[in-house]
């Protein structure tokens, strides 16, 4: 499919993709789309603009190929990806749909504000993007010690974090290692190969995920995200057979009187020795963080706040923070880290003026579509509302390059 041309990234495989899961994927869709061509239900298109990514990579030479369903079925949902072909423009090209039928859109600071409101659950739906996999990128490339290396040893692909042998009976006052995200979060995604694209813009809301097995049953791990002047605060606290859990929030402003508030509290049956998987997330002035194990909730811990403290007389950069965005600390914490992502949210820059300026008004049959990659994106920001007549269809699977197969439906959920 062509766009407005745009370099793309070369792509390979990313390890943990098995070419097998690949080879299935392409087959699956190229063989589909073949049998149901001369029904007009589908084709496969070449990607040429880099405006979508790290979604779909683009690139005259180097751009993938995606299979696009037409558009038969329901109606559209916010963040479903549609194809485009709009009215005197030769090529069609692909999109995010953001803001639907009879909505009132602006972006602000960032973010989507539908009829004047931040919508954080509904905006769950939308996609998160990596800018740092323990399994496909070095931890110490990207992370910093403050204190405490010590605590830490590589084995093969995960790390060990203190010893079960000096497990101490109650958990001790005092912080034994901290971990620092050298980068931040920007506008930046990694390649398909496990590169690191860095962005050029901050950005607020983002998210942790740690796959961890606990080798002991005392502790305690913290997750910390910072945004303007807030730093929010995902708290587990081992004690024996059950877990302590919190949401903090704390001011990195000075004279801003009491600096830590408690959101909210929970507790819950960790089992030791089985894989947990920790999430972590700020977006939206929404906090969700959440322990799951062999896909049961264990815990599920939400906060809400009304907007973030920032300098008095300052204004910050939209998406800035004061201090570090992404860090984790433990204390007497025995276990071992299996995998360890930093995400972060999707970020629209206020270029243009649809949607920017003021907000924009749809019709009954309009949408307001955007690229993932706003910085690079030729969009609804600069032509304003799209009907819903040039919607052709929806971009179902990349087959091409092989080794880059994957589905583009189904985001991992909050």
């Amino acid at each position: 499919m062509s766009e407005a041309a745009l370099a793309g990234e070369k792509s390979t495989a990313a390890p943990e993709r098995s070419l097998a899961k690949r080879l299935a994927i392409a087959v699956i869709a190229i063989v589909a789309a073949t049998l149901i061509i001369k029904g007009f239900v589908a084709d496969v298109y070449l990607v040429e603009s880099g405006s979508m990514e790290p979604t779909i990579f683009g690139g005259k030479e180097r751009g993938e190929r995606v299979v696009v369903r037409y558009q038969t079925g329901p109606a559209l949902e916010r963040y479903d990806l549609v194809v485009i072909k709009r009215n005197g423009v030769p090529v069609p090209a692909v999109k995010r749909v953001v803001g639907l039928p009879g909505e009132s859109i602006q972006i602000r600071s960032g973010d989507i504000y539908v009829n004047g409101r931040l919508l954080a659950l509904e905006h769950s739906a939308a996609p998160w993007i990596d800018l740092f996999d323990s399994t496909r990128q070095g931890l110490m490339q990207a992370f910093q010690f403050e204190s405490g290396s010590d605590a830490w040893d590589q084995a093969g692909n995960e790390w060990q974090i203190g010893s079960q042998s000096k497990a101490s009976p109650v958990v001790e006052e005092g912080e034994s290692w901290r971990l620092l995200y050298r980068r931040g979060l920007d506008d930046g995604y990694i390649t398909p190969d496990g590169s690191e694209v860095v962005g050029s813009l901050p950005v607020g809301d983002g998210r942790i995920d740690v796959d961890l097995v606990l080798q002991s049953t005392v502790g305690e791990l913290m997750l910390e995200l910072g945004e303007a002047a807030d730093v929010f605060q995902a708290r587990l606290r081992f004690l024996g057979e059950e877990c302590k859990a919190s949401l903090w929030r704390a001011s990195r402003l000075k004279d801003a009187g009491p600096s830590i508030e408690i959101l909210e509290l929970g507790s819950a049956q960790i089992p030791v020795g089985e894989k947990l998987q920790i999430s972590f997330s700020n977006r939206d002035n929404l906090l969700l963080f959440k322990v799951s194990a062999a896909d049961e909730m264990l815990l599920n811990l939400i906060a809400r706040y009304d907007a973030n403290q920032v300098p008095p007389g300052k204004t910050l950069v939209a998406g800035a923070s004061i201090g570090p965005q992404v860090q984790l600390s433990g204390t007497n914490l025995n276990a071992r880290l299996q995998r360890l992502r930093v995400r972060r949210d999707l970020h629209y820059v206020g270029v243009g003026e649809h949607g920017v300026v003021r907000p924009l008004s749809l019709g009954p049959d309009q949408l307001f579509v955007l690229g993932d990659n706003s910085i690079h994106s030729a969009d609804g920001r600069v032509w304003g509302a799209t009907p819903t007549s040039e919607v052709m269809g929806l971009p179902v699977a990349v087959v091409w390059p092989l080794e880059q197969a994957r589905w583009l439906s189904g985001n991992e959920p909050e």
